[in-house]
């Protein structure tokens, strides 16, 4: 979600910004494990300014060497896009030390990473962002806001990732440095907060990646219920908050 600093830093005429889906690990330095084909490698192409548009055709030609290229005019909306993804997958399957696959079957946590993503979705709605099918998703399902993180979701797990494909986040656990939590399921919580509304699910998912990267919890299946607990529990306070 970095666009702007980009632009901040190489200037209007020099910034470009993309999305991404390639499924991969790196357990060892310096070999890299691609598990996306390059018929299931994405990437959408596009300037945060103006004056960069004249530079997409060129990056873009560069990433059809990889993998199925997009350009787009907008194209904070198609990172919006992917974070609200994002923010479903890569959190909760760290927490229960399982693979994204692994995770959104379990019948009980399969609502909740629909959740995270959907309160994503309320930021990008307040925010007038165009709630848009990524990943060369098609039809009303993958363009609606009430469906589209079921929709996508549904997708990764079908085509994208891998049966033992972990997240970025429980990689970075693996190696025993912090994941990027606050950078993701933090700009939700953070930016419906500018709206006056509350985002019980990233919350409860924030606190809990924290206290693993802390000592305070071992990742693993048996934060499952405390999770589910907690989020109830964040849930009832704002609905008590939002009553007074």
């Amino acid at each position: 979600m970095a666009g702007e600093t980009v632009v901040d830093v190489m200037g209007e005429d020099r910034g470009l910004d993309a999305v991404i889906e390639i499924t991969s690990a790196m357990y060892e330095p310096g070999l890299v494990e691609r598990h996306s084909t390059f018929e299931r490698s994405w990437f959408a192409v596009g300037a945060p300014r103006p004056a960069g548009r004249r530079h997409v055709p060129a990056a873009a030609a560069l990433l059809r060497h990889a993998g199925t290229v997009e350009e787009v005019d907008d194209i904070r909306s198609a990172k919006w896009m992917k974070l609200v993804l994002n923010a479903g997958e890569l959190v909760p399957s760290a927490i229960l030390d399982l693979s994204i696959a692994d995770c959104a079957r379990i019948n009980t946590m399969r609502p909740i990473m629909i959740r995270a993503g959907n309160e994503a979705i309320r930021f990008a709605r307040e925010e007038g962002l165009e709630v848009r099918p990524i990943f060369g998703m098609e039809g009303a399902a993958a363009a609606s806001p009430d469906t589209f993180m079921e929709t996508i979701l549904d997708e990764l797990v079908a085509h994208y990732v891998k049966p033992h494909s972990r997240s970025t986040f429980l990689q970075d656990w693996v190696k025993g440095r912090p994941c990027e939590v606050d950078q993701i399921n933090g700009s939700v919580v953070e930016g419906l907060e500018r709206h006056g509304l509350g985002a019980p699910v990233n919350r409860a998912l924030i606190e809990f990646a924290h206290d693993i990267e802390r000592g305070r919890r071992q990742r693993g299946l048996h934060n499952l219920s405390p999770l589910l607990d907690r989020i109830e529990e964040l849930e009832a306070a704002e609905s008590s908050v939002t009553a007074v």
